[in-house]
């Protein structure tokens, strides 16, 4: 291989530094091999890189199933039926104050969820113990269990929701979680009963309370709630 000078444009020998024909100096970087890394990231580098990437994948999905809302899949109702729903739950507390009623009432999932928001409670406000609890819905399905969606927020700002099932336990008004959720994600048993006490304050205080120990029996036909106050004395 030879050498061209810039200069004069004479040929020399592979290895010269100066021209032997005008003694400039020779650019030998211009004709020096360029080294390349051939090795490249290697397989090991490529595993690594894969299981990074399904590792954020897998972080990515559990975050958006667990702070993704389900939809509570409730109806808000017709004024008219706002106002009915309203006589006939202070038809209810009339018979608890000892005055003249039915012993027996049914509500609608829809009507529960809106005296629940409108009525019965006000918004819970969350103390290092509890959630506060911002909505609640409730439903039930063929087989009469009980679905209760509550949303929330985690530190107080960031949007949650939790989902449980369950069945009412006879003889009691108790409610046994058989299923829970957090977003679109399942939680597991130890967790759930955990989410499951925060909420208590929330379903069991105030006016709800009055209803529970004044009811015979608490219970599920036909998809409905059906409450059963104590004979009066």
């Amino acid at each position: 291989m030879m050498i061209k000078c810039d200069e004069c444009g004479h040929d020399n020998q592979l290895g010269a530094i100066f021209c032997r024909e005008c003694g400039a100096k020779l650019d030998v970087e211009t004709i020096r091999p360029q080294v390349r890394d051939k090795s490249g990231p290697g397989m090991l580098g490529i595993i690594r890189k894969v299981i990074s990437g399904l590792i954020l994948l897998v972080l990515l999905y559990v975050l958006g199933m667990m702070f993704y809302p389900e939809s509570p899949g409730y109806k808000p109702l017709a004024e008219a039926q706002e106002t009915k729903v309203k006589e006939k739950f202070q038809a209810l507390l009339n018979r608890i104050d000892g005055r003249y009623g039915e012993d027996k009432y049914v509500f609608t999932p829809d009507e529960v969820t809106y005296l629940y928001s409108k009525e019965l409670t006000e918004k819970t406000v969350g103390d290092a113990g509890t959630y506060a609890i911002e909505n609640m819905y409730f439903s039930v399905d063929s087989k009469n269990f009980i679905h209760i969606m509550m949303q929330s927020k985690l530190a107080g700002k960031l949007p949650v929701t939790f989902a449980v099932k369950g069945v009412l336990l006879e003889d009691s008004t108790q409610f046994r979680v058989v299923n829970a959720k957090m977003g679109h994600l399942s939680m597991p048993k130890f967790l759930r009963d955990k989410v499951s006490e925060k909420f208590t304050p929330g379903i069991d205080e105030g006016m709800i309370r009055q209803i529970i120990d004044s009811s015979k029996d608490f219970r599920v036909e036909n998809g409905d709630f059906v409450v059963e106050l104590k004979k009066a004395k």
